[in-house]
């Protein structure tokens, strides 16, 4: 099929933009072949890729939260007890499930005379920010 879109573009029975239409939809799902294909398409006629919505939300998620543990990480250098505290409680938290208001606590503690690594931390566990809400009385 695509030796066929390339055919009818050499024997002008379909102009690029044609072409690229097909391509595109052939190559649909499959953004390296499109990305690959744009190099041989003149400036201006590339096709255009869709973004992956939820997977651009998770990487910067995951870039954010590898940020925040570094902030901690850095916050605590001179108190490394803290900081594998926090790496253990959110490791049992995420494999055993542990119950969010025992890992608030736990963190609220670990993060005393801190209240900006513990409002950062419910940006990152959703669970743990409406039990915030709730010790808080809202």
């Amino acid at each position: 099929m695509f030796l066929e879109v390339l055919n009818d573009f050499k024997a002008q029975r379909t102009d690029i933009v044609g072409a690229s239409a097909r391509v595109k939809e052939l190559f649909e799902g499959h953004n390296n072949l499109i990305s690959r294909f744009n190099i041989f398409l003149p400036k201006g006629y590339e096709i255009t890729l869709e973004v992956d919505e939820a997977a651009l939300q998770k990487k910067v998620e995951l870039k954010g939260a590898i940020k925040f543990v570094n902030k901690i990480k850095r916050r605590f250098q001179n108190n490394e007890h803290v900081y594998k505290a926090f790496l253990d409680c959110l490791n049992t938290y995420r494999k055993e499930h542990k119950d969010i208001n025992k890992v608030y606590n736990e963190v609220s503690i670990l993060f005393d005379g801190h209240p900006d690594l513990l409002d950062e931390f419910t940006t990152f566990i959703p669970e743990a920010a409406s039990v915030s809400a709730k010790n808080l009385g809202l």
